[in-house]
């Protein structure tokens, strides 16, 4: 689950500039670390939603626009 999750946001062009971790315990995925804006955080949930064999998501994203010269 770990592997597809990391894959799938990695993927997803929306949150490649983002800092995700991803933890799974008892087939649950926790998500962790930044995202720019309100619509990335949505959109990690969603990619982690699905994820086949999930049980769960829990998000403890935080929005933190980047601070750097491509937040133009």
């Amino acid at each position: 689950l770990w592997t597809k999750t990391r894959a799938a946001l990695a993927t997803t062009d929306e949150l490649r500039d983002s800092t995700i971790n991803v933890d799974v315990n008892n087939d649950v995925i926790t998500l962790r670390g930044t995202v720019g804006s309100a619509a990335q955080k949505t959109k990690a949930v969603a990619v982690a939603k699905g994820i086949e064999g999930q049980k769960g998501i829990k998000d403890e994203l935080k929005v933190a626009p980047a601070d750097s010269i491509t937040n133009t």
